[in-house]
């Protein structure tokens, strides 16, 4: 139950951070400051021990015949994964 509230909060935290500033970056608004860019490596990195972990249970559901939760882990490793790569867009965008 925490993992998946935690992965929530996460996710919408990270959606929070990720579209406005693509949308801004695009447009020519803002620039961030390095104190921003290292917040969302962090955030980065914490997202990869995330994923890494719901694979991880995704694997051991499997190995215990539960597919039904190896499935909704999979998905949730999934979704987080396409977040974490949208979050290293915008690092790399901003640190170029």
């Amino acid at each position: 139950m925490f993992n998946c509230i935690y992965n929530s909060t996460v996710k919408n935290l990270v959606r929070r951070i990720i579209e406005p500033t693509i949308f801004l970056k695009l447009i020519g608004v803002i620039s961030i400051k390095k104190q921003t860019i290292e917040i969302l490596k962090q955030t980065y990195i914490e997202l990869q021990k995330i994923i890494a972990n719901l694979y991880l249970e995704a694997d051991n559901a499997v190995a215990e015949g539960n597919y039904s939760d190896a499935s909704l882990l999979q998905s949730q490793a999934d979704n987080l994964y396409q977040t974490a790569e949208n979050l290293e867009i915008v690092i790399i965008e901003q640190e170029g």
